[in-house]
């Protein structure tokens, strides 16, 4: 019987602290970490230039035959 009371008023104990650290986080440090509203950034495609270098092997290439 003195098992189970301790068993239960562990339990208690825990419920209770555990909703402290919960409600201690959600009211206190909600206003101190603010949280940035643009995370993502965007990159257009079309500024993007391929390199072109095909040509230079085939020029090179030809200038080896004669």
């Amino acid at each position: 019987m003195k098992n189970k009371i301790g068993l239960i008023s562990g339990f208690m104990v825990s419920v209770f602290v555990h909703f402290g650290i919960l409600l201690f986080a959600f009211l206190f440090l909600k206003e101190q970490a603010p949280i940035q509203k643009e995370l993502f950034h965007s990159i257009s495609l079309n500024d993007y230039i391929v390199p072109q270098v095909e040509q230079k092997i085939e020029q090179s290439a030809a200038q080896m035959e004669p």
